[in-house]
């Protein structure tokens, strides 16, 4: 019965060297407004993505991100579409933005500033009044080997790279 359990064991560890698993960057966002399209109908809603700043090189245009307002289930995604050069303090932050205070409140300080913008259907979902809502944001900023996520094998992994 060991054997069979070391075995299991060997092969759920094999199998996880060859798995990846995205890597998130997690922050704070709020919806402003909508992009106009040539069409004149409402475009995409766009989204100030605030990070922490020790995150901001990670961000990269393209990048997909994945918002979900405050108790609800749904997640809307979209992708960043530029990032700012520099890092934002609260009160900047609030006037450039026009960000309520319960967006500066809960965001971490200093942040880096990123735009996204929601899939069409994503941005279809969202109704004239949800517009400034505050939300989570995560940002898929590249993916590693699922192996790496397990305690031991990412120090042996780190000690390695060293």
């Amino acid at each position: 019965m060991l054997w069979v359990l070391f075995s299991l064991t060997l092969i759920g560890g094999g199998l996880s060297w060859f798995a990846w698993v995205p890597v998130y960057v997690s922050g704070a966002a709020v919806v402003t407004g909508r992009a106009a399209q040539s069409s004149g109908e409402a475009g995409e809603a766009v989204l100030v993505v605030l990070v922490p700043v020790c995150d901001s090189q990670r961000l990269r245009p393209g990048q997909r991100a994945f918002f979900r307002f405050g108790g609800e289930a749904v997640v809307l995604v979209g992708k960043v579409e530029s990032v700012e050069p520099h890092s934002y303090d609260p009160e900047v932050a609030k006037s450039r933005f026009a960000l309520d205070d319960g967006v500066v409140w809960k965001a971490r300080w200093p942040a880096a500033v990123a735009f996204a913008k929601l899939e069409a259907g994503a941005a279809a979902s969202l109704r004239s009044a949800d517009v400034e809502r505050f939300g989570e944001v995560r940002v898929e900023v590249g993916s590693r080997r699922a192996f790496s996520r397990l305690p031991l094998a990412s120090r042996l992994i780190e000690d390695g790279q060293k």
